[in-house]
């Protein structure tokens, strides 16, 4: 939180000019920035550079979220709660944790040894940025290992461009479709009440971090219900209410975005 403050404003500690010395940080400095104690008589630091560490840190802290494997849960994670129960109490307690199984790729351990090893620039050269997140986020949830499957980050850029050529398509002949709002028949009232009920179930399963559950009611569950209202009407589409698609296509994009943000972002 502060430690970009005291390097002079740069992450990397390589500004030399930084007029902050490691002496300068003693106890009482500490103390004013964290413990909200009183500005030290002795401090070699101006009170206005501590302020503006002091308000750094009370910005971000507590932590919303703090994410680790599910291996540091005994250790890392533990001695974390202990930390921040010691110096803080309850006031600063983190307010969530989320834990994550390891990698797999393919099923098979991601190793070099084994020729699967991935780095995120070798998956966005390859797939793309949004097609990798698409595929990261259908790996699993849980503290289960996650599984990468290549296959479907290849078939994410094919799903994401499918939606696409149908949303343009959809629009381009919109006219054709029943206008005005929907006027009560079965078909109609199933596909909005669907909407609706995927709608909640998606921000359930993000508000819990639920990637891959979330993934398949705003992405998949949502697809199938359009096609089920598609091919309830009948006939050649056209009798479909044109302002329910294009709620569809509103809702479909909007939850979509926290998983493929670009191509959201293009299409909306």
């Amino acid at each position: 939180t502060i430690s970009h403050l005291i390097q002079g404003g740069d992450l990397t500690g390589s500004n030399f000019e930084n007029p902050l010395n490691p002496d300068d940080f003693t106890e009482g400095v500490f103390d004013y920035i964290f413990l909200k104690k009183d500005y030290p008589s002795d401090c070699s630091i101006t009170e206005e550079t501590l302020k503006k560490m002091k308000d750094e840190f009370e910005f971000w802290y507590p932590v919303n979220l703090r994410t680790s494997g599910k291996d540091l849960v005994r250790n890392h994670l533990t001695m974390s709660l202990y930390n921040h129960a010691s110096i803080w109490g309850a006031e600063k307690m983190p307010k969530s944790f989320f834990c994550n199984g390891h990698i797999n790729v393919d099923r098979r351990k991601m190793s070099k040894h084994l020729g699967n090893f991935l780095t995120m620039e070798d998956c966005v050269k390859t797939y793309g940025a949004d097609a990798t997140r698409f595929a990261v986020a259908d790996a699993g949830d849980s503290l289960d290992d996650a599984n990468l499957e290549q296959s479907t980050a290849n078939a994410a850029i094919l799903k994401l461009y499918t939606f696409e050529e149908h949303m343009k398509e959809t629009c381009d002949n919109l006219r054709k479709y029943r206008q005005g709002p929907p006027d009560g028949r079965f078909a109609d009232r199933a596909f909005a009440n669907e909407m609706n009920r995927l709608i909640k179930e998606t921000e359930r399963n993000f508000d819990k971090l639920m990637f891959k559950a979330g993934l398949k009611s705003c992405f998949f569950d949502l697809q199938l219900a359009e096609q089920w209202y598609r091919t309830t009407i009948g006939g050649d589409g056209y009798d479909m209410n044109a302002q329910l698609l294009i709620r569809f296509f509103e809702i479909q994009t909007l939850m979509l975005a926290p998983i493929c943000p670009h191509f959201a972002e293009n299409v909306w």
